[in-house]
């Protein structure tokens, strides 16, 4: 029974970092209808590129600050090369972003290795639960997530004041004048990606389990 309350407070930590991926995930497909398969190799390579700004730089916060803007920068560009170019294309979106999928996972095996990396608790505070020295960096990862999936929702709230869609078609029709369509697109997919990189776990592994 002692064990019980860290288990919950971990799936806790863990299902807010699991939620923060996957509504990043239901927004592509939701309203961009794409279906990008990709989506978890972005989440490993914001990780992989934390781990590499931490082991240059020794500082954990300069990559929190740093990452989710290279992710806006990656986001942004990959929707224009390949996202916009095979819109409203199911198969090939599958196919496009299966690529992406395999361009990711290998080309950080090539770099990095296979191997699992480890980032360590920036925090070094734990505080006394049951038996047990529970990490603050945990809580603190699970604000951030938190806090992401809270600010993300206001976007959207803010949005539907000035778009609605089309129920079926999937079309978005414009109120202002200064908004278009493909900004909007442009403007979702990366902030999609820019939360991927916001939601790095304390025991981040630079690749899938299954593949080592």
């Amino acid at each position: 029974m002692e064990l019980l309350p860290v288990l919950v407070l971990n799936g806790l930590v863990w299902g807010l970092i699991v939620a923060l991926i996957a509504l990043g995930l239901s927004i592509i497909f939701g309203l961009l209808d794409f279906i990008n398969v990709a989506h978890g190799d972005f989440f490993m390579v914001g990780a992989v590129m934390a781990w590499v700004l931490i082991d240059q730089t020794g500082n954990f916060w300069i990559a929190f600050a740093i990452v989710p803007m290279i992710g806006l920068i990656a986001g942004s560009l990959i929707e224009r090369a390949v996202l916009r170019p095979i819109e409203n294309n199911a198969s090939l979106s599958i196919v496009a972003s299966f690529g992406l999928s395999l361009i990711l996972q290998e080309g950080v095996r090539a770099t990095y290795g296979a191997t699992p990396k480890r980032i360590l608790d920036p925090i070094g505070i734990t505080f006394p639960m049951a038996s047990f020295e529970y990490e603050v960096y945990r809580l603190f990862a699970a604000g951030v997530s938190v806090i992401a999936i809270a600010g993300f929702f206001v976007f959207l709230q803010f949005s539907r004041q000035v778009l609605h869609f089309r129920p079926g078609g999937g079309e978005i029709v414009l109120h202002h004048p200064d908004l278009v369509a493909n900004r909007f697109q442009f403007s979702r997919f990366a902030l999609c990606i820019v939360h991927l990189r916001m939601g790095v776990p304390p025991d981040w592994r630079s690749q899938h389990e299954g593949d080592q």
